[in-house]
């Protein structure tokens, strides 16, 4: 047996069914439910190609088929519409009609932004809203992180690090201090600097020099689409191949008591692409099954490594035979 060591870095997106829409002033409940809908089909496919949403229309269901429930919320003085979609229903489409499909194990992303605006002294952008272009910036991180199931954080700085980074600037990148202090599966890095009455200058991973009538729209077009690609890059390659079918035996330790055993099921059961579960023993407070599922091995340990309430602790060298505990 060998440690299972995992360099990616990802999560559980919990909340991957849920979609929390705003509401247009004038718009319907119906059509935001429309939109909600097609939202969940982006999100789950990781592409925005509208086949997908027609071939479900078209294969004899309709958007609210999908639908467990909706409620109305206010937020900030605006109206949200949030849906809980089926998971299981939605997952049985997709795979009928072979759309490409994403689990809940979803890469972690971090932005470094350092802004020079040529007023202020130059900062890395952060939880404090300096202006009106740090909380369009942020809406923009927080609308990708929504729309794509993607965990996109934006470094929190606290005057330790603010301090070091100032000491230290002539010595240490700023850039490689940051991303040392977060776990990341990728980052999207630029330097916004204000270099005349006329021009900006962005540097980093878009390079543009923008003109300052048009910065703030121009600049939130190229950053989102930088983001986009690279957040596409990578959802890309966790797609599950409905092509492929898969088994292994699941060693799971630390069941304690039936309420244990029930919350194990349930925790495998909400894994996006196992297609059956075969409950082979229990012995030891170990229970031993069976898992076949959808796509490869690697995809099922990663998901696994990723999903809350499961620590991995041992796979064979053929990647067939993989141990977890229970966490409560």
């Amino acid at each position: 047996m060998i440690i299972f060591s995992n360099t990616a870095f990802g999560k559980e997106f919990k909340t991957l069914f849920e979609i929390n829409h705003k509401i247009e002033s004038g718009v319907s409940i119906d059509k935001s439910l429309n939109q909600s809908f097609d939202k969940m089909v982006y999100r789950l496919s990781g592409s925005s190609n509208p086949s997908y949403i027609w071939r479900i229309i078209n294969s004899g269901t309709v958007r609210k088929d999908f639908i467990v429930s909706y409620s109305v919320n206010q937020m900030d003085g605006d109206s949200f519409l949030r849906t809980q979609f089926n998971q299981k229903l939605l997952e049985e489409k997709f795979r009928q009609l072979e759309i490409p499909l994403i689990g809940k194990s979803r890469p972690m992303f971090i932005v470094i932004a350092k802004i020079d605006n040529g007023v202020d002294e130059p900062y890395f952008l952060n939880d404090d809203v300096a202006n009106v272009f740090d909380k369009s910036f942020k809406e923009l991180i927080n609308t990708i992180s929504e729309n794509r199931g993607v965990f996109i954080e934006i470094p929190i700085l606290d005057l330790i690090d603010t301090q070091n980074i100032k000491d230290f600037n002539y010595l240490l990148d700023p850039n490689d201090y940051l991303k040392s202090k977060y776990s990341h599966e990728d980052i999207v890095n630029v330097e916004i600097t204000k270099i005349d009455i006329e021009n900006w200058s962005v540097t980093g991973d878009i390079e543009k020099l923008i003109k300052s009538a048009n910065f703030q729209n121009e600049f939130i077009e190229l950053f989102q689409k930088t983001l986009n690609d690279k957040v596409s890059k990578y959802l890309n390659g966790l797609q599950i191949e409905f092509s492929k079918k898969n088994t292994l035996s699941l060693n799971i330790a630390n069941i304690q008591s039936v309420e244990d055993y029930e919350n194990v099921i349930d925790g495998l059961n909400s894994i996006i692409g196992i297609e059956e579960i075969k409950i082979n023993a229990f012995a030891k407070n170990t229970l031993i099954s069976d898992i076949y599922f959808f796509g490869n091995n690697e995809r099922f340990i990663n998901v696994i490594d990723d999903k809350s309430g499961f620590k991995l602790t041992n796979i064979s060298d053929n990647k067939k035979d993989i141990f977890i505990e229970y966490k409560k």
